[in-house]
């Protein structure tokens, strides 16, 4: 949609503002979407750009979303997606719902071309074996993760055997020290004729009589049940 990706942006624009780092550096998403993103080295990335423009548009799918790119100087981590060299990332989105499987497959054909890795943490298709092409190192970590972690890796361990851990709370003490539940919501009478704060009777007192639910109050419910009619008449406990 070129019409409507200028008239955006022309409507946003760039700007400039200065805050704390946790806000200048994050941003909101309320738009849920699927991403894949390679980096390319950068001499190669505006052609890989170029590339993936034409294929698009030599396709028949309509992609709302535009491509984002951004470059990063060389580091020398060995996994690093920018490992040795420049890089240039080009990063392809769809919303959740919207089917990708199609337009991501074009795309990371036109990154294969171009010696893209693909992010981590993000959709792609790459297996071990490609991968080991792409990064030098890729040898040395598999030595190291077999050293150190011997069992297969993380995505192909078998669930640990037996039942599932269950947890349980022991309320009696709770019970104990609340037998009639909260009394938020309600009003009960002084503490008079041998009862206790909770209407519970005293030791050698007469019974407790039953507690006045409050004007504009359901009995038994808290000011929580006030605003959600949906929440259960006594507590759970």
């Amino acid at each position: 949609m070129p019409r409507a990706n200028r008239v955006a942006a022309r409507l946003l624009g760039p700007r400039t503002y200065t805050d704390v780092a946790h806000r200048v550096f994050t941003t909101e998403r309320r738009v849920v979407f699927r991403e894949m993103e390679y980096a390319v080295p950068r001499e190669v990335g505006l052609d890989a750009l170029r590339e993936a423009r034409r294929a698009l548009e030599a396709s028949r799918l309509a992609i709302s979303f535009p491509v984002e790119i951004r470059v990063a100087p060389p580091d020398d981590v060995p996994l690093s997606t920018g490992y040795g060299r420049a890089s240039l990332y080009l990063a392809f989105h769809t919303h959740r719902r919207a089917a990708h499987r199609a337009y991501f497959a074009l795309m990371e054909a036109v990154m294969k071309d171009h010696g893209g890795r693909p992010h981590w943490g993000k959709l792609h298709t790459r297996d071990a074996g490609e991968l080991a092409g792409l990064y030098p190192r890729f040898g040395d970590f598999l030595a190291l993760r077999d050293r150190f972690d011997p069992r297969p890796g993380p995505c192909q361990r078998p669930p640990p055997a037996g039942p599932r851990p269950v947890i349980r709370v022991d309320l009696s003490a709770r019970r104990a020290r609340n037998p009639i539940g909260p009394s938020r919501g309600r009003r009960l009478g002084p503490p008079e004729n041998g009862r206790t704060e909770h209407g519970a009777p005293r030791a050698g007192g007469s019974q407790p009589r039953r507690a006045t639910p409050a004007a504009g109050r359901r009995p038994g419910l808290g000011a929580h049940a006030r605003h959600h009619p949906g929440a259960p008449r006594r507590p759970p406990w």
